[in-house]
């Protein structure tokens, strides 16, 4: 919060705020107040990205610490379960005085384990994971009395074997506390990139509806008045600049994921229509020479105008499904399992490739998967009007190269995603 403060400071966005109310104040001022709260809203909007910035960076580093402190855990565990071994052995000695020198000896060895478990019950404290602390002093309590037990010579297999089940506990607690911080720290990331593409959907429709206002106008007037050219003209531009950002945000914010094709499909289906050289030309030769409109072409070329686009707000609409974070789903994709401890290891999760702006691979395939339903029902469509492909104009043609390109980028990508990882180091 300190930081998101300081960030405030430096963008000034309280002179800001007060230099548009200022401006409010004084009517011939109103565009003097209109660019003041836009500086004011840019301003607070860097103020909340350094807050989301500050608070996925403190979720990293408290994940990081956590695979640490999971691989300490583990090695005190491995180390109680070593120890209460050599404990079972020791009793069995035959001269009593060796096996009690055994014993004192083994008692120093728990004392030792009993400070380090002790300390990462602090420890444990201080990373948020309550539970594996409580675990953890519980195990020490129980090495207490174990060393206790063995300074006097005495076998200790009940308090070692509790000591050793409350650390597998704090294993199991300390992987749970851990997962969960990834599963945070996926909604904080997917919630990020999903924002913008929210932003592109709303847009999108408005343009579809503008654009279904435009041709059911032109239809009900039977002409093409200069008012309905320039908006469609208009409508074009938007259309095409939409374009230009979805390409962009999936550039900056989707690059190397298998999730930036979608946006990429999007953005080729919005700028599609306006691809021509000039917007709105094809509508506008539907007039028949006496000078009325061909309704049946208008209609066509409206329907599809419209199905462009909306093929558009489905690729942004799965997408945004896609990204939507599931309950269990941490970053490296894997589901939360119950269970485990007992040596069990650091936790490490494997990562797909191509995780990109922290997108999981099952959102990854996800995405994919609505790519390929979206190309097998086009390709379903496509086969439904053109039976006889031997039959194909040129614009078939192009729609079909299209489809198989799509088609092939899609493979390609399942194909990616699917590759095994190399391992940790490089090949081996």
């Amino acid at each position: 919060m300190q930081s998101a403060m300081e960030k405030a400071k430096e963008n000034n966005v309280a002179g800001r705020m007060k230099e548009a109310a200022t401006a409010l104040k004084n009517g011939p001022q109103l565009s003097a107040a209109g660019r003041a709260q836009a500086e004011a809203a840019k301003a607070m909007e860097d103020v909340v990205k350094a807050m989301e910035e500050r608070r996925e960076e403190e979720l990293d580093r408290l994940i990081k610490k956590m695979k640490e402190a999971e691989k300490k855990l583990d090695d005190l565990a491995n180390r109680q379960e070593r120890l209460q071994k050599k404990m079972k052995e020791a009793v069995q000695i035959a001269d009593a005085a060796k096996r009690a020198e055994e014993l004192k000896r083994l008692a120093r060895e728990q004392e030792q384990l009993q400070k380090e478990t002790q300390e990462m019950a602090r420890e444990l404290s201080r990373l948020r994971s309550d539970r594996a602390s409580q675990a953890m002093n519980q195990a020490g309590g129980q090495m207490q009395r174990a060393g206790q037990q063995l300074d006097r010579g005495e076998e200790a297999e009940e308090q070692q074997e509790e000591a050793l089940e409350r650390l597998n506990d704090a294993q199991r607690e300390l992987q749970q506390s851990r997962e969960e911080a990834e599963e945070e720290l996926a909604r904080e990331k997917l919630t990020k990139i999903a924002e913008p593409i929210k932003a592109l959907r709303e847009r999108q429709q408005g343009l579809i509806e503008q654009a279904s206002r435009i041709h059911q106008k032109v239809l009900q007037e039977n002409r093409w008045p200069l008012a309905l050219q320039k908006g469609l003209s208009d409508l074009a531009e938007a259309q095409d600049g939409l374009g230009r950002e979805t390409e962009q945000i999936a550039k900056d914010r989707l690059e190397g994921t298998k999730s930036a094709e979608a946006m990429r499909q999007a953005a080729r289906r919005m700028r599609d229509r306006v691809s021509k050289k000039d917007p709105g030309e094809d509508e506008i030769e539907e007039v028949t020479p006496e000078g009325t409109l061909d309704g049946k072409l208008a209609k066509a070329a409206g329907d599809e105008v419209d199905e462009l686009q909306r093929t558009a707000l489905r690729r942004l609409d799965q997408l945004l499904e896609a990204l939507k974070p599931e309950k269990g789903l941490t970053m490296g994709g894997s589901q939360r399992q119950g269970g485990g401890g007992g040596g069990g290891g650091g936790g490490q999760q494997g990562g797909g490739k191509g995780e990109g702006d922290g997108i999981p691979p099952l959102a990854e395939l996800k995405a994919l998967k609505a790519l390929q339903h979206e190309v097998s029902e086009r390709t379903r469509a496509f086969a439904r009007k053109h039976p006889d492909v031997s039959k194909l104009g040129a614009k078939e043609q192009e729609e079909l190269k299209g489809i198989r390109r799509e088609q092939q980028d899609v493979t390609g990508l399942f194909h990616d995603v699917n590759a095994p990882s190399e391992p940790e180091g490089g090949k081996p």
